[in-house]
């Protein structure tokens, strides 16, 4: 019988370090798409102890791989071009002799990157990095607002009357029973036929039908953690 899609909620430790542990103790290279001007990702993953290759790709980057340095210790790479291009991360693979790389976006996913797919190009863009990645790490990836364990939406809103609370619409349901919910933070109205949520979906479901597992913190609505089947027990 095939799994239910269902979003694993984690509760141990501060919410996002968990996260973080995964990333820095597990991924050999980090190539983070769309990653525009913001090094905020860069330098909260390096502060927190991750020492490999960080490549961060988009089109305005000039084509070949630059090496920079923020600050002692905050090092990254600039790399012009598409982050779902499969000859262009394979060499980054190669030239990194990378054997668990991550993909990372901030802000970028459903908004960006994945503005203008329809279904299917979306199919296509989650064979390629099932091809690629053995992990992946979306920070704000819905582009409409948070996603959210419904309890912690609860916990968040419970002193406020239910007309003032901003509306969500059920995503998914979680291993506890609940569901994840994505919470219309920014007042886009509508929020269940929102194109960015219709995105979101198609990447998670088509994403779950080739073998990845969905992870989010309990206290948080920023984080969404994709390791395969195989291996969604954090610290493996």
């Amino acid at each position: 019988m095939e799994t239910k899609l269902t979003f694993k909620v984690i509760e141990e430790g501060e919410d996002d370090k968990i996260f973080q542990k995964e990333i820095v103790g597990k991924a050999d290279l980090i190539v983070e798409g769309g990653a525009g001007n913001n090094l905020g990702p860069c330098i909260w993953l390096r502060r927190a102890g991750y020492r490999g290759p960080y490549v961060r790709v988009d089109p305005a980057y000039p084509p070949r791989l630059t090496e920079l340095e923020l600050e002692e210790g905050v090092r990254y790479c600039n790399q012009g071009g598409d982050c779902f291009d499969l000859g262009l991360v394979e060499s980054l693979i190669e030239k990194f002799d990378s054997e668990t790389p991550c993909f990372l976006t901030h802000k970028a996913l459903s908004n960006v990157l994945l503005r203008k797919c329809e279904r299917e190009g979306i199919r296509r863009v989650t064979k390629i990095l099932t091809e690629l990645y053995e992990m992946q790490l979306h920070i704000l990836p819905a582009g409409f607002g948070i996603i959210t364990h419904k309890r912690h939406y609860d916990e968040i809103f419970r002193k406020e009357k239910p007309e003032d609370r901003p509306p969500y619409v059920e995503l998914y349901p979680t291993e506890d029973e609940s569901w994840v919910v994505a919470v219309d933070v920014f007042g886009v109205g509508n929020l269940g036929e929102h194109q960015n949520v219709k995105t979101f979906k198609a990447f998670v479901e088509e994403s779950y039908k080739l073998g990845w597992d969905f992870c989010v913190p309990k206290y948080t609505g920023e984080l969404m953690l994709m390791l395969r089947r195989d291996a969604t027990e954090l610290g493996r």
